[in-house]
């Protein structure tokens, strides 16, 4: 018998390969099988072709198209060896409990000493007001 052969191709939605491709053989009318992969960075969204079927004379094609994942790759802590990816924009429960209770305070203005001034400031003022007022009193009597 003669052999056929069936590409599996792996592609992103712009049909760009994002994967090597898969070439099986077989004797014309023997099953074949091909499987979508887990490919980094990629989520399977269809297949095009049949994923099973029998060899042929001519040459067949079957595509795994995959979208992008919008997602940064985190750094592991201590704790975990494998690699974290997390979605863009999310973060997780721990980085928000530790983004509210422990926020970088070097960049907030320092409101204490500003209002220590404007309260000396203030103070004086209404001391020279009250003195005038006094002197201003004295000179009329």
């Amino acid at each position: 018998m003669k052999a056929g052969n069936v590409t599996a191709k792996y592609v992103d939605t712009d049909g760009h390969n994002i994967a090597p491709d898969e070439v099986k053989s077989g004797n014309i009318g023997e099953d074949y099988k091909t499987e979508n992969k887990t490919v980094d960075g990629y989520t399977f969204k269809e297949v095009k072709g049949n994923e099973n079927g029998k060899f042929a004379n001519k040459a067949q094609e079957v595509i795994y198209v995959y979208t992008k994942n919008m997602s940064v790759p985190v750094k592991p802590d201590n704790h975990n060896s494998s690699n974290i990816v997390q979605p863009v924009n999310q973060k997780s429960t721990k980085d928000r409990a530790n983004n509210s209770s422990t926020k970088d305070r070097s960049n907030l203005p320092d409101t204490a000493a500003k209002n220590a001034i404007l309260g000396m400031i203030i103070g004086i003022v209404v001391l020279s007001v009250t003195l005038g007022t006094i002197d201003w009193k004295r000179r009329k009597m």
